[in-house]
């Protein structure tokens, strides 16, 4: 196929209707079967699926009406932020009065029950909900209206060669509910009275009361795990005050233009990034970075979307709007972090797959077994075990299993500046065996500064100031460290002139009528000026990770100034943190060895590469690679991107604002070293998570299964376990939301 032939699209659809993880895996399974959609990813607990496709070969409205013939509604996600159409409520609504309904019509029938056992026959039954036909008027809304939409799910799994946990609430009620039919018509022309006439409508009409009800507690605490990505959209959909070709209006964030003035006040969300024009206030970036501690920001600051402004007024110039704001990149990455399937899901919906038709068999083995072997001829009793058998089984809890810690995951980690750009990559962090770190910006500052000023026969402060006024001139990352540091001292630098520039060695000017020369201690030597200097001394400094400036005055030697790129505050302690995390650490950085050693002996750090080119990095992450090591790269810089890509897991540090051109599987906000360990331990708690839901779910169907087999349930009790069921993998799943990173 040619390359004019390849357009690829991709769009995300919310579903509705979805019921358990066959569901997913058959829409799935039934746009995988396109030729011109590459990959199509489905998830149960958000509902919404994510398609790559070929746009020059089919369209979004094809897509969709592949997914509606399924028997379930689709549409396209961003349409509905812009209508700003909650669907969760809708469904809510719709869902909570359905269970009105049903237990209304379904009390008079639970009432009956009474009668089923010898120690609560004494308690008083109405003689009218005894009546058969009674029963049947209140039964059949419940099993056709009401359990209407169970009928309809079940018709196209069924219809497109599939099952889902629908197909068994449909034939355990209608068994239950045309049995009882079946008596109440033969009651006629027998002599029985159809008030004695055993029937089974409260057991069809129990069952779907009890399942909308788990599906209510579910719907309610999935709403929960979306928390993060709801506060995101609201600061969206908010209006801001704007000032546009001098005109002042109130827009929504969606329509901010780059240029656009934004009136910010006191307590507001700022809804686009930005440069502050006039103002200065505290700025709460917490939603953002994690960072509780306000920061201080005036005119000519940047600031970022979805941040606050605690105090004042300020008026902000939009730099990033639309999809290119900070708060919509990571509205995307989450949304596409929960969507995407981490491998111990896939085999969950393996599982899932062939569960139904398994249980149906067992059903049907329970059945025949009660009737012809334990209970002879007993068609009721048999047939009330069978539908216990099929009710109690839940392919929704091992469906929910994985999405749902994902979910919380994924908005656990934005709320502290963590954003992963797929939820796989949250269990290939946990696997991980061996973590290199790059030096420079990542354990260091990655600028140098200043730590110590040494003058000879002259004040410390003149010498910095004298300096500071040459190198005022120079570009160079080491002048303008030294220029920071005598602001920083706030001293008023002279003017300069006769700048000169000697490219590797240093630089010289007039200052005051002051000849000064700044640089190596050859350039001073090669001017003329005697340094009388331990040489053994600057060496030591140097294997410090430490460059040594030389500075006269007037050709005669008048101190030294040390600059170097200091380590991080955090970065001691985030190193070792991770070593409790059992990983082997590995400095890489391209500095030369005296630097690096120094660097590494400070933080802790035994396995050293140093003089590493981009290529280089890259290269020793797949040599490791080649051992069987599984390796985390953490970098900052464009230099890191080779191995950032070979990596099984690429780290990006203090992406900030810039996330679109990161080129790393987990970016970090913040340029805080002890970020890693908190995704890491994230990371951690999150597969452990997914594996209690696992076993909960799988342990829940062994043994309730045997049980239902055993004839120890009733049908009723069999839907309430298997309604709960999905309700405790969904609320274990929330307990991540309180994990303390």
């Amino acid at each position: 196929m040619s390359l004019l032939d390849e357009k690829e699209g991709q769009v995300t659809i919310q579903i509705s209707g979805m019921t358990c993880g066959n569901c997913a895996a058959r829409i799935e399974k039934s746009l995988g079967k396109i030729e011109s959609i590459h990959e199509a990813k489905v998830n149960l607990a958000i509902e919404r699926a994510s398609v790559r496709f070929n746009q020059r070969k089919i369209s979004i409205d094809q897509i969709i009406h592949r997914i509606e013939k399924l028997g379930f509604g689709a549409n396209i996600y961003k349409d509905i932020l812009k209508k700003q159409i909650d669907f969760r409520k809708i469904e809510y609504r719709s869902l909570r009065n359905r269970f009105v309904i049903s237990a209304v019509l379904t009390m008079p029938l639970l009432w009956t029950m009474f009668t089923h056992f010898s120690f609560t026959s004494s308690i008083w039954v109405p003689e009218l909900f005894m009546n058969s036909w009674f029963q049947l008027m209140l039964a059949t809304p419940v099993q056709f209206v009401i359990g209407m939409p169970f009928y309809f799910s079940a018709y196209h799994a069924v219809k497109n060669r599939s099952a889902n946990m629908d197909v068994l609430v449909v034939l355990g009620t209608s068994s239950a509910y045309f049995y009882s039919h079946y008596l109440s018509l033969t009651s006629i022309s027998s002599s029985v009275t159809n008030h004695n006439v055993p029937l089974y409508f409260e057991t069809s009409s129990m069952i779907i009361t009890v399942v909308l009800l788990g599906k209510l507690l579910e719907l309610k605490a999935r709403s929960k795990t979306l928390q993060v990505v709801h506060r995101l959209q609201d600061i969206g959909m908010k209006e801001t005050t704007i000032i546009r070709d001098n005109i002042s209006m109130s827009v929504p964030a969606e329509m901010i233009q780059v240029g656009d003035i934004m009136i910010i006040h006191a307590g507001e969300h700022i809804p686009v990034d930005g440069k502050i024009l006039e103002g200065n206030s505290a700025i709460d970036e917490s939603m953002i970075t994690g960072e509780s501690i306000p920061i201080e920001k005036k005119q000519g600051d940047f600031t970022i979307s979805g941040s606050i402004n605690m105090n004042g007024l300020l008026k902000i110039v939009a730099t990033r709007t639309g999809e290119r704001s900070t708060i919509a990149q990571m509205n995307k990455f989450i949304e596409e972090a929960q969507v995407s399937k981490p491998p111990i899901q896939r085999l969950a919906d393996r599982f899932a797959g062939i569960f139904v038709p398994v249980i149906v068999s067992l059903s049907l083995f329970t059945f025949f077994t009660w009737y012809y072997v334990i209970s002879s001829g007993d068609f009721a009793l048999s047939l009330e075990h069978a539908i216990a058998v099929m009710v109690i089984a839940c392919p929704c809890a091992i469906g929910l299993a994985t999405p749902t810690s994902i979910m919380v995951a994924t908005g656990r980690a934005a709320e502290n500046g963590i954003l992963f750009k797929e939820g796989s990559h949250i269990e290939a962090l946990n696997h991980g065996s061996v973590i290199f770190l790059d030096k420079t910006g990542t354990i260091t500052e990655g600028k140098p500064s200043v730590t110590k000023v040494i003058s000879i026969n002259v004040p410390e402060l003149y010498l910095l100031r004298m300096a500071a006024a040459v190198e005022t001139y120079s570009e160079h990352p080491m002048a303008k460290a030294i220029v920071k540091e005598a602001k920083n001292k706030r001293l008023i630098l002279p003017d300069s002139h006769s700048i000169i520039t000697f490219p590797g060695y240093g630089i010289s000017g007039s200052v005051q009528g002051s000849d000064v020369i700044i640089g190596t201690k050859q350039l001073l030597e090669n001017q003329g000026v005697p340094i009388d200097i331990n040489n053994r001394r600057v060496q030591q400094l140097q294997e410090q990770g430490k460059s040594v400036l030389f500075v006269s005055i007037q050709k005669k030697f008048a101190g030294m100034i040390y600059v170097a790129d200091t380590i991080k505050q955090n970065s001691i302690e985030a190193i070792h943190l991770l070593k409790q995390f059992r990983f082997k650490l590995v400095m890489v950085t391209g500095d030369h060895d005296y630097t690096s050693k120094a660097i590494a002996k400070e933080v802790g750090i035994k396995h050293i590469y140093s003089k590493a080119l981009p290529k280089d990095k890259g290269d020793l992450v797949r040599q490791w690679q080649q051992k069987g090591e599984n390796v985390v790269f953490v970098g900052d810089g464009m230099n890191d991107a080779p191995a950032l890509a070979a990596a099984n897991i690429g780290i990006a540090m203090g992406t900030g604002t810039d996330l679109t051109n990161a080129a790393a599987d987990v970016n970090l906000m913040k340029n805080d070293l002890l970020d890693v360990s908190k995704a890491i331990k994230l990371s951690s708690n999150t597969m452990r998570n997914i594996k209690q839901n696992l076993s909960f779910a799988l342990l829940y169907n062994l043994i309730a299964i045997p049980f239902a087999i055993m004839g120890l349930l009733e049908p009723w009790m069999a839907g309430a376990a298997m309604a709960l069921s999905s309700v405790s993998v969904v609320s274990n799943s929330l307990r991540l939301q309180k994990l303390k990173l």
